[in-house]
């Protein structure tokens, strides 16, 4: 009956999954199967939407299982993509606290970017993290993601937008969830680290049954992690631990004299009337009030989480109808830097009348006189996604729709401007009295008599009136719906001609809805930025695998092809994109697997790119306009040139200005390209190596755009001409109106710029080449067990990018190794395992080549770090198992060119340093 060739294809991809465990090598199918066996053996593997029998395919993938992340001593799934080898490029997770996305934990697969990896569940897109990162990206949070609901997780290495659509750039991770419970099972875990801070907490399991023709599978997960701090780490707790050979304390109070650059002496007696501070002093400047603020930050962030997951499944005549379920909470909170206050003022002789002073007050406060100072972060993420998988005639099909909807709320204390401006000024920029303000300073006192003084030391009480939170309700979905038939098209000589087809329905959408003051502009010091949008897309996408040769004297040789066509219905200028793709594998003999792809691929506009509401920032731009028509140089006849205003000249003529940020409808898709040849061989059963070249090149990045730049381009416009390629800029075109349209002038003086709308533009090129190598053994011995060897090694051999593809003079073909490139040019990962009886043992390293330090003068050693996992089991129910993290207390390479905290580079390291793991099992 089909029925039952469904359900051994079921069971077939269970085993599958457990044979890619730690211990296995093997990368080829066993050839001792009748022709029925293998038709329903076949499975789907990720890169590919054919059915095979081999887990080694066209495209290169990495399988990454349950049980393999946690016997190398990762903590979560997200640790466990992070310890790959292709993850060599930076991440702002929660280590930069005072980032737009503290919370969040996401993956940058070879250096593109967290927003050009593809993350799928099953399968289906997920909906991205609300809120973007760096107020621009949108991304996939990992920490949704509990690891007690992962059977596996696939990760395909090179570029596949012919297979998935849009995003998959740099790889594509499809996580797998679990089904595999029968009967019961629990689990605790308790975590300490060695040096203090970051106690964890951990209860999973749940159950299942399987009857004839259904089946169920119930989890569930508790994870809860306390706050670790800089203070909890000596070598981040103080002032001196830096390479900063100034030593200075933190500025906590502040009177400053703009015209002599000195501060004014508090004296003994008013620094001591705050519990924390002392009377310090800094060389040239004078005597402050000030703190050891070294280490208040947090370095991993409060987190509880609780998820609950489900899988259950219905056999009918001829198909098997399926539904994964997976809820998510979280609340966490962050420690930044301390709240303050600063702002410069004229004196007041009295009359409210300027005295002739011009001074900066700056003021930072102590949890003691505000309350808390945590940022808050509340998430919700629920997942329902339902398939029916069957058989028409020789074909089998499937039907899929998903829905995933992901909430998020967060707050943050804040001052309120105008509130704390007249506490200690006794005016605020939004009083426009005749008077207060002179030379666009306040004069102080000026409207009415300030209530606050710099030096005292406050109670909650006294300053909560002026406080408020600061916050933002977002949120994002992605619906899905999909139908995919597959199966033989025809016989040809060399075997059947297999096909894929699908078309598929997406909808993704989002909102952040900022609170009325943060909209307004209304707190001291703190901004953001609102958007919301959607968009609905089809795709058709066909693929094909042509048998070319069999058991000939060549060896076996298939060529692989896809195509896909995505159109795209929102207000952008995407509208639709096409690609391919084409592979070709080659097994010579049968120990043997070559191949090779190339494809093309895509990437739609991020939501918040396209419909971010305005936001406003301050910074300062070169007017290229204003030095070229000036003569600095007295030797050189006539106005200053090109090559002079960007030189030193230029530095005189940065201009100050307000910019604008705002989504653009006008973006278009980024354009990429893939190529791969790669090889794997199996001399053995138990020995396998592997050895894929990439080849990844993006065009048409999306980049916001700097006032430099808009400045330049005005300049062109006004000139004719492109000032590096010669090619004309016509000033009345669509290119240079819209560019003159961005700029606002002073009404009095045309020289100054006011105002420049910096939005995102495809602007930008990005290639990286490299290999990765893999290498699998496992010895067998009768009295001794069994012994396994897995050692993985990424090399980039070149990177290059360009941040303006019309200017050749931007293009920097050595950007590997230059020192404002943040990613690793090299990872290794070498595990050795023993398994024997009741007991299984691994040490895991895990190793980040050198990198260049902050003034780019030399690079910095490697970072090695080891981890040691053992279990046993008391029985088949019961078992124990202890992890260390970081067994040689590793910290961050020091980097003496970076001197402030946490003192290395938190994109690449973290300073956890050892962390131990205790955990019991038990199986009902």
């Amino acid at each position: 009956m089909r029925r039952n060739k469904i359900a051994n294809a079921v069971k077939f991809a269970v085993a599958v999954t457990s044979a890619a465990s730690l211990f296995s090598t093997s990368v080829f199918a066993a050839e001792e199967t009748t022709a029925e066996e293998e038709q329903s053996a076949k499975i789907t593997v990720t890169g590919t939407r054919i059915k095979r029998t081999d887990a080694e395919g066209v495209a290169p993938v990495i399988t990454l299982t349950r049980e393999e992340l946690e016997l190398k001593g990762h903590a979560n799934l997200y640790d466990a993509l992070q310890g790959l080898t292709i993850s060599t490029g930076q991440v702002q997770g929660e280590q930069y606290t005072n980032s737009f996305t503290p919370n969040a934990q996401s993956v940058n697969l070879r250096g593109f970017g967290a927003n050009r990896v593809l993350v799928l569940l099953n399968g289906r897109r997920m909906a991205n993290n609300p809120t973007p990162f760096n107020s621009t990206d949108n991304f996939f949070n990992f920490a949704t993601i509990p690891t007690n609901a992962i059977e596996r997780v696939d990760i395909l290495t090179d570029g596949a937008s012919a297979i998935y659509g849009s995003d998959a750039i740099a790889g594509v991770i499809n996580i797998i969830l679990r089904d595999d419970f029968d009967g019961a099972s629990i689990a605790a875990r308790i975590g300490q680290t060695r040096d203090g801070g970051g106690e964890s907490y951990r209860i999973n399991g749940g159950f299942g049954k399987t009857e004839e023709n259904y089946s169920f599978t119930v989890g569930y997960e508790w994870d809860r992690r306390e706050p670790l701090f800089g203070k909890d780490r000596d070598e981040l707790d103080s002032v001196n631990d830096g390479p900063n050979p100034s030593r200075l304390l933190e500025r906590t109070i502040l009177d400053f004299d703009n015209f002599t650059a000195t501060y004014a002496d508090p004296g003994q007696a008013a620094c001591d009337a705050h519990p924390e501070l002392e009377y310090a002093f800094r060389e040239g400047r004078g005597f402050y009030c000030g703190r050891d603020a070294v280490g208040d930050e947090s370095l991993r962030s409060y987190r509880d989480r609780k998820s609950v997951f489900g899988h259950f499944t219905y056999e009918l005549d001829n198909a098997v109808l399926s539904t994964d379920v997976l809820y998510w909470t979280s609340n966490a909170r962050s420690s930044g830097f301390r709240l303050w206050w600063g702002e410069d003022f004229l004196g007041n002789d009295g009359t409210n009348n300027w005295n002739g002073d011009w001074r900066y007050y700056q003021r930072v406060f102590s949890p003691l006189e505000t309350g808390p100072q945590e940022a808050t972060f509340d998430e919700d993420v629920f997942t329902v996604m339902t398939a029916l998988d069957g058989f028409v005639g020789d074909y089998d099909y499937t039907a899929a729709i998903s829905f995933n909807q992901y909430d998020y709320k967060d707050g943050t204390p804040r001052f309120i401007e105008e509130d704390i401006n007249r506490f200690f000024l006794g005016v605020d920029p939004a009083d426009v009295s005749p008077g207060q303000y002179l030379f666009g300073y306040p004069i102080i006192g000026s409207g009415q008599a300030p209530q606050g003084d710099i030096y005292t030391f406050f109670t909650p009480e006294q300053l909560a009136p002026m406080m408020g939170t600061a916050g933002q309700k977002s949120d994002s979905y992605a619906y899905s719906a999909s139908f995919q038939l597959s199966g033989d098209l025809m016989t040809m000589d060399a075997g059947p001609l297999q096909f894929a087809a699908v078309i598929e329905y997406n909808k993704q959408g989002y909102d952040i809805e900022l609170d009325q003051r943060s909209q307004d502009g209304g707190w001291w010091g703190f901004g953001g930025t609102g958007g919301g949008g959607d968009r609905d897309q089809v795709a058709l996408g066909a693929e094909f695998l042509v048998p070319l040769l069999n058991d000939s004297a060549a060896g076996d040789l298939e060529l692989n092809v896809a195509f896909r066509r995505d159109d795209y219905n929102d207000d952008s200028n995407v509208g639709d994109a096409s690609t391919w793709k084409m592979g070709l594998s080659w097994k010579p003999v049968d120990e043997l697997l070559v191949r090779s792809t190339v494809g093309t691929s895509f990437r739609a506009p991020d939501l918040h790119l396209l419909f971010a509401d305005p936001s406003v920032s301050f910074s300062s731009a070169l007017d290229w306009n204003e030095c070229l028509a000036n003569d600095d140089d007295a030797g050189t006849p006539g106005n200053n040139t090109f090559g002079e205003c960007n030189g030193d000249i230029g530095n005189d003529y940065f201009d100050s200005y307000q910019g604008t940020f705002q989504g653009n409808l006008d973006l278009e898709e980024e354009e990429g390209r893939t190529f791969t040849f790669g090889l794997v061989y199996e001399p053995m059963d138990n020995l396998s190596f592997t050895l894929d070249y990439y080849d990844i090149e993006l065009r048409n990045q999306v980049t916001r755009t700097s006032g430099s730049q808009i400045l330049r381009w005005e300049a062109e416009c006004d000139a004719g001409f492109h000032f590096i390629t010669g090619e004309p800029r016509d000033s009345n075109g669509e290119f240079c109106q819209g560019v003159y349209s961005q700029i606002v002038r002073s009404q009095l003086d045309s020289t100054d710029v006011t105002d420049i709308e910096t939005p995102p533009i495809n602007l930008a090129l990005r290639r990286q080449q490299g290999f990765d190598l893999s290498t699998k053994y496992r010895l067998e011995t009768d009295e001794l067990g069994t012994f396994g060897f897995d050692l993985s090694y990424t090399h980039i051999l070149a990177t290059e990018v360009q941040t303006d593809q019309e200017d050749p003079t931007t293009m920097n073909r050595e950007y590997r190794d230059d020192p404002g490139n943040p990613e690793i040019r090299t990872r290794t990962t070498f595990v050795t395992s023993w398994q024997m009886d009741s007991w299984t043992t691994a040490l895991s390293m895990f190793r980040k080549g050198s990198f260049t330090s902050g003034d780019g003068t030399y690079r910095i050693h490697p970072w090695i770090v080891w981890n040691l996992s053992t279990q046993y089991a008391f029985n088949e129910d019961t078992s124990v198992g202890f992890t260390v993290v970081n067994l040689d207390n590793e910290r961050p390479p020091y980097d003496a060119s970076y001197t402030s905290w946490p003192f290395f580079y938190r994109g690449q390291y973290n300073a956890v340093g050892q962390e131990y793991f205790l955990e019991v099992r038990h199986n009902f």
